[in-house]
């Protein structure tokens, strides 16, 4: 019983969620009971997908204020290379190297 526990029936807590309100229930728990679970699921993947727009806008400003350096060979990379190349082709010189694109 409800008197033996110490709390009274209106004294929960918890605010009430229940699909029949009566007319004591407030506007913002309609509201709350009324929101189904598509609906917020559908909010969460909308937000979810702004987010991730906007980490795409953010990497592709980072991307055009910091450009990709370009490649240029060192003398380093042209000795390794020749270096390589003579041990597996003894004879052979290297004329010129290019990178694929």
């Amino acid at each position: 019983m409800p008197g033996e526990s110490g709390w009274a029936a209106d004294a929960s807590p918890w605010p009430r969620f229940s699909a029949a309100l009566d007319d004591n229930g407030s506007q913002e728990e309609r509201r709350v009971a009324a929101m189904s679970l598509i609906t917020i699921c559908a909010i969460a993947f909308a937000a979810v997908f702004v987010l991730l727009i906007l980490l795409a806008v953010a990497m592709h400003l980072i991307t055009t204020v910091f450009p990709e350096r370009s490649a240029t060979l060192d003398g380093a990379v042209i000795a390794a290379i020749s270096g390589t190349v003579a041990s597996l082709s003894p004879g052979a010189r290297v004329t010129r190297i290019e990178e694929d694109s």
